[in-house]
């Protein structure tokens, strides 16, 4: 019995993610990894989602990490920002992963500074704000800026 569970031990630390590159912030490359599950993401399909928070200062990366080209491809071809025609409102399945993002970050951080890249209309932001953190984010859409702005009076940079 004890060697069947040293066996299923190994197998399953074999398929546990982690996040090899570097915090962008430090260049850290320590701190707890948590997976996210498959979310799909329109022009590039499903993609298992990983978050790691990283030891030295705290950042939240997201893994994989988007390369330029499925940027480009995404924000030129496939973002419409649904909640941008929904009053900034998410669906179920956003908010689900929201909180489920926020707990994990609540964890092991204490509120402070946020800059959320690619924050779209803001609404995670719209969360933590509540939560007293200081909020910012970037994101390439004058329609989600402008509902972050409207809705939860958040300033986005474009």
């Amino acid at each position: 019995m004890q060697l069947v569970g040293k066996l299923l031990c190994l197998h399953l630390r074999s398929k546990m993610k982690t996040i090899n590159r570097q915090c962008f912030c430090c260049a850290g490359k320590e701190g707890a990894v948590y997976p996210l599950g498959y979310h799909f993401i329109a022009g590039v399909g499903e993609v298992d989602m990983t978050i790691r928070i990283c030891a030295r200062c705290g950042s939240v990366l997201q893994d994989p990490a988007p390369t330029p080209q499925m940027m480009n491809r995404y924000y030129t071809n496939y973002s419409n920002y649904t909640n941008v025609s929904r009053g900034g409102q998410p669906d179920s399945s956003y908010t689900g992963a929201v909180k489920r993002q926020i707990n994990i970050i609540k964890k092991f951080l204490k509120p402070g500074i946020v800059f959320e890249v690619g924050c779209a209309t803001g609404f995670m932001l719209s969360k933590l704000k509540k939560d007293n953190w200081i909020v910012t984010g970037c994101d390439p859409s004058f329609a989600a800026s402008a509902v972050a702005k409207n809705t939860y009076n958040i300033d986005i940079e474009r």
